[in-house]
């Protein structure tokens, strides 16, 4: 397995521990359900946000269509009739004119913008700033973290629980979470454990981890549990991740279909203003 170069370090090293203790049925069949859940917790990710996003692009198309289109056509009729125009209408115009006028560079700006952004993906400095700004997106950001957090639990439960020491634990589950957040504080947390201090102690630093969790895991440290404390705080995370992918699709569906119709209804009030104003005039 190793040679093949097809396997994480975390799943080398649960195999290794299988085949030292006779065990690796049991190994295997704890790797299967764990990857079961986070396919689970991924695919139900997707999905929850998958409608929002054909939402936002039919959005998009729509008022990008209304603008290059539809507008100008109006805006042309406005010219015939001379006069002044509502402010809300200028600015319509004037927006559909920019549009008209640099669209093609807009979209290759974004188009680059975007194959950049896909290439340096990557590298740290961008991983830091894309990762504070999805945590700090209400709804989604405490779901992103929940199902990282339900995933380390997960994998410190299997390999703690087979007697493996925790600062190897630590160092393979933070290079198998490719999350920048949880990467750097287990970095300092197995560091820290190398000197000397507790486990809880090190993650109450960091604002990522919920206080109920770490008093867990003190309480783990204490009484030598924290295999089972870990597996079921696991538990716990993924079914608040089912509870809320549910609140979220249920949320964000209706906000977006109001977002849409009243972007739409803007731009079609901005170009009938013009008319009630001339039908008012006779």
């Amino acid at each position: 397995m190793n040679e093949s170069g097809e396997f994480s370090e975390y799943e080398l090293a649960c195999i290794r521990i299988g085949e030292e203790t006779g065990r690796v049925e049991e190994i295997v069949t704890e790797l299967s359900l764990f990857y079961g859940k986070k396919i689970k917790n991924k695919r139900k990710l997707i999905s929850s946000l998958s409608y929002p996003l054909i939402v936002l692009s039919t959005a998009f198309s729509a008022v990008f269509f209304m603008l290059q289109v539809v507008v100008p056509m109006f805006s042309d009729v406005f010219k015939q009739f001379g006069g002044q125009l509502p402010w809300l209408t200028q600015q319509v115009v004037k927006l559909s004119d920019m549009i008209k006028r640099d669209g093609i560079w807009i979209l290759l700006l974004i188009i680059l913008s975007l194959g950049l952004l896909f290439y340096f993906r990557s590298a740290e400095q961008l991983r830091k700033v894309r990762s504070r700004i999805i945590l700090r997106i209400p709804l989604l950001g405490d779901l992103v973290l929940k199902i990282y957090l339900a995933r380390m639990c997960s994998s410190l439960s299997l390999l703690v629980g087979n007697a493996v020491p925790l600062v190897s634990s630590i160092a393979m589950v933070r290079k198998m979470i490719d999350f920048y957040p949880f990467e750097q504080s287990l970095l300092v947390v197995e560091e820290e454990i190398i000197k000397g201090t507790t486990f809880h102690e090190i993650l109450q630093r960091f604002p990522i981890y919920p206080n109920r969790l770490v008093q867990l895991i003190k309480v783990g440290e204490e009484v030598n549990e924290m295999e089972n404390l870990l597996k079921k705080v696991s538990e716990q995370y993924n079914e608040e991740v089912e509870f809320k992918v549910q609140t979220v699709s249920g949320i964000i569906e209706p906000l977006l279909i109001v977002f849409l119709g009243l972007i739409v209804g803007l731009i079609l009030v901005a170009m009938y203003l013009p008319m009630f104003q001339i039908s008012n005039s006779f």
